[in-house]
């Protein structure tokens, strides 16, 4: 029963975040309730969570937009666009994103301009980086 009270559920997630996978499954169940846990930075939510919930696309990027690396548990990971907004709400979501994307040099500065600290997550990065340091620089080398 207790496990139902969103009050009581929220008072234990603050005192532990992961204490969350412990709510009933009507909570879990419950979008809005899986928006409060992201917004207060509860990690593996999609975890515990419904196969159809996972895969809905609008509620992914709602999630994204309150904590980037949410998208870890997500089935778009390789979805540019969620991408995108993920590591624009938070640079080391670039890290969950396919490999091909994160060799994508709009999704690498955005990481960037969130975290600089990203470099580990893309082999190319640091040379897209200097790249963009130098860009409109001339040399006088033709």
């Amino acid at each position: 029963m207790l496990k139902r009270d969103q009050e009581i559920v929220f008072e234990a997630i603050n005192q532990n975040k992961e204490s969350f996978e412990f709510a009933s499954e009507e909570l879990l169940c419950d979008k809005e309730f899986l928006l409060k846990l992201i917004k207060l930075g509860c990690r593996d939510v999609f975890r515990y969570v419904l196969t159809e919930i996972i895969e809905d696309r609008e509620f992914v990027l709602r999630a994204i937009k309150l904590n980037g690396p949410s998208v870890s548990g997500s089935c778009f990971t390789s979805d540019r666009e969620i991408m995108l907004e993920a590591v624009k709400s938070n640079g080391y979501a670039l890290y969950y994103a396919s490999e091909e994307l994160q060799q994508d040099a709009e999704l690498v500065m955005e990481a960037l301009k969130c975290n600089g600290f990203v470099l580990e997550y893309s082999d190319e990065l640091l040379q897209q980086t200097m790249e963009q340091c130098y860009f409109g620089a001339y040399l006088g080398i033709p």
